[in-house]
């Protein structure tokens, strides 16, 4: 390592505190709680600048998943590469197994839509259903909002 990356290492690691196994960044966050860091002239992301700084390769279209589903954690050891999709079935929230109509998320009844504030899983079931009401409501001449 060059003496720059020795001081940006250094730097990074007066905004970390040891909580358990997690590397818990202190330093400021973006508003969806991501840690960031300033680095060459600019906001970064901490999770990933310091993935990249111990040689991990991120590839466009590629993001970091936390492991331990702690956002401000920045352990490399914590942090692995993927897509946004298997990150968003790593994710918290998909741990939930059923829709809240009692169809069960699994690979033959969800599927992944991108919408304004992200990727949504969504019931395939719940959808078929929707869509069938939709269509009787408008072949009967009905209100189709």
């Amino acid at each position: 390592m060059t003496q720059t990356q020795l001081n940006d290492l250094s730097r990074f690691n007066k905004f970390t505190a040891y909580t358990g196994d997690c590397i818990v960044w202190t330093g400021k966050a973006t508003s969806a709680g991501y840690p960031c860091f300033w680095f060459s002239g600019k906001t970064v992301l901490a999770h990933r600048w310091i993935y990249q700084a111990r040689g991990g390769a991120i590839l466009p279209g590629q993001e970091i998943d936390h492991i331990c589903k702690n956002p401000v954690c920045v352990n490399v050891n914590h942090l692995r590469v993927g897509t946004h999709r298997d990150n968003m079935k790593n994710a918290v929230h998909a741990q939930k197994q059923f829709c809240k109509y009692g169809h069960r998320f699994d690979e033959r009844n969800t599927m992944y839509c991108q919408g304004k504030w992200g990727t949504a899983r969504i019931c395939k079931e719940c959808k078929k259903r929707r869509w069938k009401n939709w269509s009787a409501r408008r072949m009967a001449g009905g209100n189709i909002s």
